[in-house]
């Protein structure tokens, strides 16, 4: 594990984030250094040093903004199978999402997960730069959650180009996948939530960016130009952990370094160091997807929301009903700052072309930007859409039928003893 910094950087680096003492530092002809054992995740800043919230009138025009036109999918990407086949998946989608002679899938069919050879065979590398073991959770950006995934049916369609007017069954389908008619199984790696597209790999990754209280952005570094037009190519963003800056008191409370340090994040080089420029174009984006996400949730009527399972209806109403003509959205801290201050840096991930086999394959932008927005509005006290679920892992299917196969083979091994051995046992038998 290395870091590269500035000479100028060193001191200022060690007071400021108070890093371990066991240093290496190594100078080379570029004046770098390389420091050592940054376990304690203090290297990179929380999100409260970098923006801050911003007062923002809500306006139309924003959701049309982060909606494709499916003119624009002709492009390939990866797919959860054994040998991660390249296709055409965004355009199948949508088209059969418009047929009206094939059926939605049920909803339980929503959740998908790569067996371990698919899993190793199309993720390389985390968002944090490293290889993707057991220990990276594996977690969907459009929720999979049986009903949950049902509140995200409008980013669905906005990421196939499904018509705004198209009706909720066409919506569900673009989400969900469609299949033949009587037919049980849907259209091979067809339906949003399927797409590996929609899966990104970090430890920890569930705590961080799911639930009631996430802990942690990841923005794309696009214009929003540049995510609406995406075609499978790698790209950049930015991560911090932590809230943002805000004058009254905070919502919950994230440690910042434990959640950096959790996700792996132990490791920098020059490359994954973002620039000013990237924390302002990130920042752009996501004030732009908030103000998308809002104007979406506030619009929605309710005989739209009818097809909905209850909590989903129930959700949605509720929340769109807390919506108001303001909304927060991120601004810098500094919004005049030309570059990041001294000793403060922004992890930036790289993410791959869906066609080369290395690192981390790229989600889309579009979705990875619709899932900052939905945090952003978690750590900021407006709920839009469901978060995903962060479950019990004692309480899975999986692990109960764990237990009960290891109390079986436990039992199978007990023998029946009887009186006479008990006692024998105990040298207490007498003939």
């Amino acid at each position: 594990d290395h870091i590269v910094l500035q000479q100028s950087c060193l001191v200022i680096a060690l007071k400021r984030r108070k890093l371990i003492p066991n240093l290496f530092l190594q100078y080379n002809d570029s004046i770098l250094i390389e420091i050592l054992a940054l376990s304690n995740g203090s290297f990179y800043a929380p999100t409260k040093e970098i923006w801050k919230v911003k007062h923002a009138n809500l306006t139309t025009g924003n959701w049309r903004q982060l909606y494709r036109n499916q003119d624009g999918l002709d492009f390939q990407t990866k797919s959860i199978s054994n040998d991660a086949e390249l296709g055409n998946w965004y355009n199948d989608t949508r088209k059969h999402a418009e047929d009206s002679q094939v059926d939605i899938v049920a909803a339980s069919s929503s959740r998908s997960s790569p067996n371990t050879h698919q899993r190793d065979l199309i993720w390389k590398e985390d968002i944090a730069g490293n290889s993707v073991d057991i220990y990276k959770e594996g977690a969907h950006l459009l929720p999979a959650g049986t009903n949950d995934h049902e509140e995200w049916f409008n980013i669905a369609a906005a990421v196939v180009g499904i018509r705004t007017n198209s009706s909720m069954e066409n919506k569900l389908k673009a989400l969900r996948g469609a299949k033949p008619q009587e037919k049980k199984n849907r259209f091979k790696h067809e339906g949003v939530v399927h797409f590996v597209t929609n899966r990104t790999y970090l430890q920890f990754q569930k705590q961080s960016i799911d639930g009631e209280e996430p802990g942690m952005l990841i923005v794309p570094i696009m214009s929003v130009e540049g995510v609406q037009s995406w075609k499978g190519k790698g790209y950049k963003a930015i991560v911090l952990a932590g809230l943002p800056h805000e004058e009254t008191p905070q919502l919950y409370k994230i440690n910042e370094p434990k959640c950096y340090a959790n996700a792996g994040f132990k490791t920098a080089h020059s490359k994954n160091i973002a620039k000013i420029e990237d924390v302002r174009t990130a920042c752009d984006l996501l004030k732009t997807s908030v103000l998308a996400m809002a104007e979406m949730v506030r619009a929605l009527r309710d005989e739209d929301l009818e097809p909905l399972n209850d909590n989903a209806k129930k959700n949605l109403k509720t929340n769109r009903d807390r919506i108001g003509d303001t909304v927060l959205v991120p601004d810098l801290v500094d919004e005049s700052a030309t570059k990041l201050g001294k000793g403060i840096r922004v992890y930036k991930a790289c993410f791959t072309d869906h066609d080369s086999n290395e690192g981390h394959p790229a989600p889309d932008p579009l979705l990875l930007a619709h899932k900052a927005a939905n945090v952003w509005g978690r750590m900021t006290g407006l709920k839009f859409l469901a978060n995903g679920e962060i479950p019990d892992p004692f309480s899975s299917e999986k692990h109960i039928m764990a237990v009960e196969r290891y109390l079986d083979w436990h039992q199978s091994r007990l023998k029946n003893v009887s009186r006479e051995e008990l006692a024998r046992g105990l040298g207490q038998l007498v003939n």
